[in-house]
């Protein structure tokens, strides 16, 4: 299969001036506050649309270009991808039941379920849907802890940074500011193989306050791909806006679940 077109289309973080960020006059020493916290803004995002440049630089190349995308945490995703003149050159959906893409000029749509190997396969950051979902909200995935979790406060980077080892091997590592705002996470599987998330370029206050720059960093398979997001809008989105169908008179094809 020839690489699909919303694929083509589409360092730790250091405090200003090398400097260190002052500790908290009264440090929170639970980790388990914190990931309440991040875990009830993650609950707490509607469904959004946003438009964004996203930067995709992989083994096959570098591909640049323009995408609107509509997530909803509960496990809804669509993602399309768009030529400068405004001509819809790709399309995503898929919610956690079934899978649809399809791009201009291609003899089939593709159709499926909603696994790892299909969203990652047109949309290349190395997540599964939900966490997907939740990570171009700029909330990274928390995986199921092997141990108990371990909380310190990073002054390089300005925020608590909570690790835990992770069921089945590896790691995780996830920086989130007081109020459970997350800024950063780091994973490794049993093998070492390296993945990261960054936030960054925040606008906002309070509840509100989001991340506009968001990068994927897999190094398994050698892809780093970054949303520069340049609207947000959190307004409900109508239902029409969300469905994918395939053009008529298109043939489908449809793609198992493969294992990552």
């Amino acid at each position: 299969m020839s690489r699909p077109a919303l694929v083509v289309v589409l360092v730790a973080a250091s405090a200003c001036g090398h400097g260190l960020h002052p500790a908290p006059a009264d440090p929170i020493d639970d980790p388990a506050v914190l990931l309440a916290r991040m875990s009830a803004r993650r609950a707490a995002l509607p469904p959004a649309s946003a438009t964004a440049r996203v930067e995709n630089y992989s083994k096959e190349g570098v591909a640049k270009g323009r995408v609107t995308v509509l997530a909803d945490v509960a496990g809804r995703l669509r993602v399309d991808a768009w030529s400068p003149s405004d001509d819809l050159l790709a399309a995503l959906y898929a919610d956690t039941s079934s899978f649809t893409y399809f791009e201009r000029g291609a003899p089939e749509c593709l159709a499926g379920g909603s696994c790892r190997a299909n969203v990652d396969r047109f949309l290349p950051i190395g997540l599964d849907l939900l966490d997907a979902c939740g990570a171009l909200r700029g909330v990274p995935p928390v995986r199921p802890p092997a141990s108990p979790w371990r909380v310190s406060f990073d002054r390089r980077v300005g925020a608590y940074r909570l690790d835990s080892a992770v069921a089945g091997g590896g790691s995780q590592a996830i920086w989130v500011e007081d109020d459970g705002l997350p800024v950063r996470a780091e994973y490794a599987d049993a093998a070492g193989r390296a993945y990261r998330m960054e936030c960054s370029e925040f606008k906002g206050a309070g509840p509100g306050r989001r991340p506009w720059r968001i990068r994927f960093v897999d190094g398994a398979n050698r892809r780093d791909v970054t949303f520069r997001f340049k609207a947000i809008d959190a307004a409900d989105t109508p239902a029409d806006e969300w469905r994918l169908e395939c053009p008529k008179g298109l043939p489908v094809k449809q793609l198992p679940c493969e294992a990552p």
